[in-house]
């Protein structure tokens, strides 16, 4: 795709859209792809780019007193991040650079990012100042024995994605439980669960209500734990 090519050319190629997440921000990740495409930024620049953002937003908010302020700055950080990330691959689509390397960064960086935000959620949840009743004690908990769900998910993700690559869709769809499963309604289901927007959504609501924002973070951490278990016992079957 040439320099020339227009925004709708772009939006028409991006990625289905599979839940309200992916409807947002790749829409505005789609004005991202325009810009680059003209300014000649590669998608692996875009990927690095996300990177530092996230590094920079996972410093800024470690050393700060961790406020309604600070999180709702490290948020915006984090979900500018992620509209380069979302963009990376539009733009290695469009505009035909893709290659290993890119795959590698993008797949590479994605844990990362999940481990980056997932650092601040702990940091939160751990903090002395935040007004948690006793009757919260379990459920931080929870909270954080679910907390790795979510970066074993994404790892295990990531052997499905291998395989996909490696051209074997059907291994890569039974370790997939998203694309293993036969109802649209649970795959939808799934793939709403593992949207990275759930976490930027809770992660401003730890600067609103402390004690909702907990119990979303502990239901989701607790569904990808359980997600990740059903990836791991179908690989267990496949290979």
């Amino acid at each position: 795709m040439t320099a020339s090519a227009s925004l709708q050319e772009i939006l028409d190629k991006r990625k289905k859209p599979e839940n309200i997440w992916f409807r947002i921000f790749y829409f505005f990740s789609s004005f991202v792809v325009w810009i680059s495409v003209r300014l000649h930024v590669t998608p692996n620049q875009l990927t690095t780019t996300a990177l530092v953002l996230n590094c920079s937003g996972l410093v800024f908010f470690l050393t700060s007193k961790s406020g309604s302020t600070q999180v709702f700055v490290a948020a915006a950080v984090f979900a500018i991040a992620h509209l380069l990330d979302c963009a990376d691959g539009h733009l290695a689509f469009v505009s035909n650079q893709r290659s290993e390397c890119g795959y590698w960064l993008d797949s590479t960086f994605d844990i990362f990012k999940i481990a980056i935000i997932t650092t601040c959620f702990t940091k939160m949840i751990l903090a002395p100042a935040l007004p948690f009743s006793e009757s919260f004690g379990i459920l931080r908990t929870i909270a954080l024995a679910a907390a790795p769900g979510l970066l074993v998910d994404y790892a295990v993700s990531l052997h499905a994605m291998k395989y996909m690559h490696l051209g074997d869709p059907y291994v890569a769809t039974q370790i997939s439980s998203i694309g293993a499963a036969r109802s649209t309604f649970v795959r939808f289901f799934l793939s709403l669960i593992r949207e990275y927007g759930n976490l930027l959504l809770i992660f401003v609501l730890f600067g609103v209500n402390q004690n909702v924002a907990l119990v979303l973070f502990a239901v989701f951490g607790l569904c990808h734990f359980l997600l990740a278990l059903a990836r791991v016992v179908r690989i267990a079957r496949v290979i």
